[in-house]
């Protein structure tokens, strides 16, 4: 007796295939990125040092400049005894008014510009003495070069600064500086006594001042 089988025969499993959707829809372009930006030129040390060091110089010297031409100043404006003091006191006036708060403008608009915009405002306001006619509009314009030279002091420092980051270029630098601020009260006197009128001593530094302030800008 034979024992019989059958095989039940394998039924092919047909493939899976996904279940067809929407198609996707493709990602759209990236936007382009923006270039980057282009960084600020560091800053030429020797230039700042040099520009800085000279309107020092011609900030001090005007500042000095009235103590040799107080008498000739005096006559021609008619000034009398008392108030000739304000002929001398108008610039200390305008800078221990306006330096205390120099720095903080320089941080909060710029070192720069608030060098250019001081040393420019001194030129204008030292050619605009030498044109004063009376006491007090001299008086003004003296107290007006006064506010210009603490912010260009106190710019310059902030300058020099930056412009020598190492201590031993930032201790030359500030030495420099420094015979430049000796330098131009001990040369003003000098300066201004040789040349043979008043105004045309004012006029003199303030062109000085106003070609400073175009080299800077």
């Amino acid at each position: 007796m034979t024992e019989t089988g059958t095989d039940s025969p394998t039924t092919p499993t047909p493939p899976t295939t996904a279940p067809t959707g929407t198609p996707a829809t493709p990602a759209p372009p990236a936007a382009a990125a923006p270039p980057p930006e282009r960084a600020s030129p560091p800053p030429h040390p020797g230039r700042t040092l040099a520009l800085t060091s000279a309107a020092t110089a011609v900030a001090l010297m005007a500042f000095t400049a009235p103590m040799v031409t107080l008498p000739e100043t005096a006559a021609d404006l008619h000034t009398s005894l008392s108030a000739q003091a304000w002929l001398l006191n108008g610039t200390p006036l305008g800078l221990a008014a306006l330096l205390l708060v120099a720095g903080s403008l320089a941080d909060d608009y710029g070192r720069r510009r608030l060098f250019v915009s001081g040393t420019l405002a001194l030129g204008v306001t030292t050619v605009l003495g030498a044109f004063a006619s009376t006491t007090w509009l001299f008086t003004l314009a003296r107290i007006a070069q006064g506010a210009a030279s603490a912010a260009l002091l106190a710019s310059s420092l902030g300058l020099l600064v930056h412009a020598f980051p190492t201590p031993a270029g930032r201790l030359r630098a500030t030495g420099v500086w420094g015979a430049f601020v000796s330098g131009g009260i001990a040369v003003g006197p000098v300066l201004v006594g040789a040349i043979p009128d008043w105004r045309v001593a004012h006029g003199v530094l303030g062109a000085a001042a106003l070609v400073v302030a175009g080299l800077g800008a």
